[in-house]
């Protein structure tokens, strides 16, 4: 969980973008819940894919952000928000599919590949982050699949699916589906 809030700040502190010309004139993440279509099209602050270089704890990140713009370009970590944090050994790979259940190993320790969080309109939130292989006796339910098909200095493009928890339990679960991303690139190339 800090490296989740941790990562929230980083991006809040590097993302200050504006929107700027793109293919359809606007960046975007979009997805289905359980069929349902949610977008967060408006450009604001946060919106992005902030990249971060290997650090001292040795892995590489690519974190998607999305959420809506509730008020002249404020946003809320409290709904109506996604997160899909991609942590790798090498920077990130256009084309690979990257999956939850493919843990990444580093120092001895098999992590997961990718932290997924969303939060409804109604504040419920939603994750997908723990491993099978670190819990056998636990029926995980959590998948998640990105693919960065275009990633450059300026833009990423991709995909995502995900089954993600309700936070507190071990069986509700959402179906994130259709997932799409074109966002601003922040952070070192």
């Amino acid at each position: 969980m800090k490296k989740i809030i941790g990562l929230v700040l980083i991006v809040l502190a590097f993302a200050g973008c504006k929107k700027s010309s793109s293919e359809d004139g606007e960046y975007y993440v979009k997805f289905k819940v359980n069929g349902q279509q949610v977008e967060y099209r408006k450009q604001i602050m946060n919106n992005n894919v902030l990249l971060i270089n290997a650090g001292a704890d040795g892995f590489y990140y690519a974190t998607i952000t999305g959420m809506l713009d509730t008020h002249d370009g404020v946003s809320s970590f409290l709904n109506n928000f996604i997160q899909i944090s991609v942590k790798d050994t090498v920077a990130v790979r256009q084309g690979f599919v990257y999956n939850l259940q493919d843990g990444v190993t580093n120092n001895g320790f098999n992590h997961p590949r990718i932290i997924l969080t969303y939060t409804d309109d109604g504040g419920t939130t939603y994750t997908a982050s723990m491993l099978r292989s670190s819990y056998p006796n636990i029926n995980i339910l959590n998948e998640t699949q990105v693919v960065f098909s275009e990633i450059n200095g300026s833009y990423a493009k991709g995909t995502f699916t995900a089954t993600a928890l309700k936070s507190g339990s071990l069986t509700e679960t959402i179906a994130i589906t259709d997932g799409e991303f074109y966002l601003k690139v922040s952070g070192p190339q």
